[in-house]
Order: structure tokens, then C-alpha cells, then sequence
């Protein structure tokens, strides 16, 4: 069976789609969170990771997977993954020192952790939105949704870091 023109033209929506919103994602929020992971850990990644990205590689493939789910109308898939991710997350033992040989805050590592979590989840999301968009001609929408993820993705990563005040203890 061979796919007309017309089917193979039908496709430039999901090719694109994936590509920016799975592929290219991943580039962003890597540059949002190298940041973030310098300024806590003094390197730029999580302390946890070996030097292969393997939370590239499950950004990559979540971000697959909740396009694909969105798509196929089953959304609750995001939750049911979110939880595996999260809980696998939580059970870890953080016992993570920076150069210093201060102990870094678990808490802080896991709140870097759910950001790049709610990145690939926001490129994943607008990523099926900007599909759905062009399946349905509506390329307004389409052009609205993946440009929306410039102002976001930078204002997370210019967020103004304001030091907490130590509050002493009496």
C-alpha cells in the first residue's frame, strides 16, 4: 500500500511538530537548567546524573509520549507518568555536596528537577496544541501557541533570583 501525495503532505504537521516540540526542545530548557544546577551544585547538571544525559534522553521520550497521548485523547497518561517520575524522585537519598563541601538542599534539587519536569511538559502540551492547530488549518493558533514558548522559556530562566532572608533562630 502506497501513501498519495496528498496523505504524505497531511504529515508536515506531526514532522514538525515533533522535531521543534520533542527534538529542539530539548535545548532550551537544557540551557534554562544548566543555569539553575551551576548555581546550586556548581555544575551543570543534576549531581545525580552520570556524564551521559540520561534526563535529556527521558525528556526526549516524555515529551514523545505526552504529545502522542494528548493526540490520542488519553491526557491522564501525563499524570500516570508524572507520578512514576516523581516517586522514582523522591525515594533517592539526596546526599549531594557542593565544591564547598556544603551540603546542598534536597529540597532546592528537587524543585530544579520539577522545572525542567514543567518544561518539557509546557513544550510537550504546546507542542500537541500547535498540531492540533494545523490539522485543522487553524495556523493563527498554531503560530500563537509555539511563539508563546519564547517569552515563557525566558522568563523562567531570567526569573529574578531574590536571596532568601535567614531568619534566626531563637
Amino acid at each position: 500500500m502506497t501513501m498519495t501525495q496528498s496523505e504524505i503532505i497531511a504529515l508536515w504537521p506531526y514532522l514538525v511538530g515533533y522535531l521543534v516540540f520533542v527534538l529542539l526542545a530539548g535545548w532550551p530548557i537544557k540551557w534554562v537548567l544548566k543555569d539553575m544546577w551551576t548555581d546550586l551544585v556548581q555544575q551543570p547538571q543534576d549531581p545525580k546524573s552520570s556524564n551521559i544525559d540520561y534526563a535529556g534522553k527521558v525528556g526526549f521520550i516524555e515529551r514523545s509520549l505526552y504529545i502522542g497521548s494528548i493526540l490520542a485523547g488519553k491526557p491522564e497518561f501525563i499524570g500516570v507518568w508524572l507520578v512514576l517520575k516523581v516517586a522514582g524522585r523522591i525515594w533517592e537519598k539526596e546526599n549531594v555536596h557542593r565544591k564547598d563541601d556544603t551540603p546542598a538542599v534536597s529540597r532546592d534539587i528537587f524543585q530544579v528537577f520539577l522545572i525542567g519536569s514543567a518544561l518539557s511538559m509546557m513544550y510537550a502540551v504546546i507542542g500537541a496544541k500547535f498540531i492540533q492547530s494545523c490539522l485543522t488549518e487553524n495556523f493563527l493558533f498554531a503560530i500563537f501557541f509555539a511563539t508563546s514558548l519564547i517569552p515563557t522559556t525566558l522568563i523562567v530562566k531570567y526569573y529574578p533570583e531574590i536571596p532568601k532572608e535567614k531568619i534566626p533562630h531563637s
